[in-house]
């Protein structure tokens, strides 16, 4: 979680916010509902 947590501070950091819109985008559109963050740290989208 920490590296979740990380790793898209430091992306929307470094894109100076329009990777948070991409993000967005991508959980709207996606049938997993996974973004950008959940892809480069690994990590998946689970319901309960």
């Amino acid at each position: 979680m920490l590296l979740r947590v990380v790793v898209a501070g430091l992306l929307y950091f470094i894109t100076f916010g329009s990777g948070f819109i991409v993000s967005v985008i991508m959980v709207a559109v996606r049938e997993d509902k996974r973004a950008i963050h959940d892809f480069i740290a690994g990590t998946e989208v689970v319901w309960d």
